[in-house]
């Protein structure tokens, strides 16, 4: 066997153990977690009330939970902060709005794992922005479908290409029209993947004035680690992805 199989052979192992240990985990002392991804501190709201209970009221600011359905059915949750907490950031019908998109396997609360001053939705906010938090379908906070429920197969038979084509435009939409203003984008990792897709489908353009990518991923054909190669060949996020939110939402009763 050559180096490169044999390489593979034993990723792929240690790749099939981390799933069974995570999903023993989640399945058996899934109430163990780290705090952080029930939404915050021990004593805090338990996710499940919402992103706004859970991380941002808490915190002082001022938070409203909203909810966009796109073309093919999916429920997704939006969370808006519409003023910061110093006096100059009051509210006011014409503030920029702007929409942050969280990355892969996270959600909306990846943003709020720092301080309130290291936080970039609460700086936003603080510097007189309409901060609105958008999240992927199939995370916790957007679970939602008219028809389908996430104990069924049809309901994950998605990637981001429905993302961009239907989740997307749905929310910029929403978005738009509550506030009547272009909004500003900012996306980190695949947050940043699905705006170009649908701007390269002429989707969006008239309703953004500006997008921010930050670790913008467009092409993964570049990559050279193996480790990245054989998780990309084996859908190693895909597969922790949803085994974390299949055995979360059994053990939290979500």
């Amino acid at each position: 066997m050559g180096s490169f199989m044999l390489i593979r052979w034993v990723t792929l192992r240690v790749c099939f153990i981390v799933l069974v240990v995570l999903e023993l985990h989640l399945a058996l002392g899934s109430r163990s977690i780290n705090p952080l991804l029930r939404g915050g501190e021990d004593d805090g709201p338990p996710f499940w009330e919402g992103l706004c209970k859970a991380s941002i009221i808490p915190h002082g600011y001022k938070c409203e939970e909203f909810n966009t359905t796109s073309e093919d059915g999916y429920i997704t949750g939006l969370q808006r902060i519409p003023e910061g907490l110093s006096s100059s950031s009051g509210v006011s019908k014409n503030k920029p709005p702007v929409v942050v998109q969280h990355g892969v396997l996270t959600d909306g609360i990846s943003w709020m794992m720092g301080s309130t001053e290291q936080s970039l939705v609460f700086t936003l906010a603080d510097s007189g922005f309409d901060v609105w938090i958008a999240n992927t379908r199939g995370t916790r906070f957007s679970k939602g479908h008219v028809s389908l429920d996430e104990s069924q197969t049809q309901y994950w038979d998605w990637s981001w290409d429905e993302v961009a084509l239907n989740d997307l435009p749905a929310i910029v939409d929403f978005v738009y029209n509550q506030t009547g203003q272009k909004l500003h984008f900012v996306g980190h990792s695949m947050g940043t993947t699905t705006p170009m897709a649908a701007l390269s489908q002429g989707k969006l353009a008239d309703k953004l004035n500006s997008v921010v990518l930050l670790s913008p991923i467009a092409y993964l054909n570049k990559m050279t680690t193996v480790g990245g190669i054989l998780a990309s060949d084996g859908f190693l996020g895909e597969a922790v992805c949803y085994r974390f939110k299949q055995q979360s939402s059994h053990a939290f009763g979500d």
